[in-house]
């Protein structure tokens, strides 16, 4: 438990925003349909955000906020290892599809890391992998249509295989972040 003026300022942001959010209209009901050709929600934030207020104020409600909306999610993961809002022939290489995935691989390992819930370390490498496999293969592939730095699309990919790195002391992701992405 977080204790003064901190500790009011998280009670006020978890009363007064994530317990009070749409979250199956605005974040989960988009997922579980994957028809988008570009989109970014932020449900890897909104996870990563529940993990962390469940652990600094160890409220019940928000410890079932953040176990029923991971398990919404992990729902959602195909075959290949795919978890994001994009119909098929749109994902990876559409604008802020990498970073959202880099963002749930982020929470889920947080998830992993807090509370020891191996389902969530399993779907974050399976997504890890997924976007290791896509990238690899065709490592010049521009990301979105728009004009930008090749950088920006990346935000949050860094942080999240160094994260799983961190969990499963898998070199392979280590390697993906000092190797390839250099």
């Amino acid at each position: 438990m977080v204790g003064g003026e901190i500790g009011r300022r998280i009670d006020i942001t978890v009363k007064n925003n994530l317990l009070v959010l749409n979250t199956d209209q605005d974040f989960l009901e988009p997922l579980r349909a994957r028809k988008q050709a570009s989109a970014y929600y932020g449900v890897g934030k909104l996870i990563d955000a529940s993990v962390q207020f469940a652990k600094v104020t160890g409220d019940p409600d928000v410890l079932k906020f953040k176990e029923w909306l991971v398990g919404e999610v992990l729902k959602t993961q195909g075959d290949d290892g795919y978890i994001g809002y994009l119909s098929p022939e749109n994902r990876m290489w559409a604008l802020w599809d990498l970073s959202e995935m880099a963002y749930i691989v982020y929470g889920l390992s947080m998830d992993h890391r807090f509370y020891g819930e191996t389902a969530s370390g399993e779907a974050a490498r399976k997504l890890a992998d997924y976007i290791i496999a896509r990238w690899t293969a065709d490592p010049h592939h521009p990301f979105g249509d728009l004009d930008i730095t090749p950088a920006l699309p990346e935000v949050g990919i860094h942080n999240a295989m160094l994260a799983l790195y961190h969990e499963t002391q898998d070199e392979k992701y280590l390697s993906f972040v000092r190797d390839f992405l250099k």
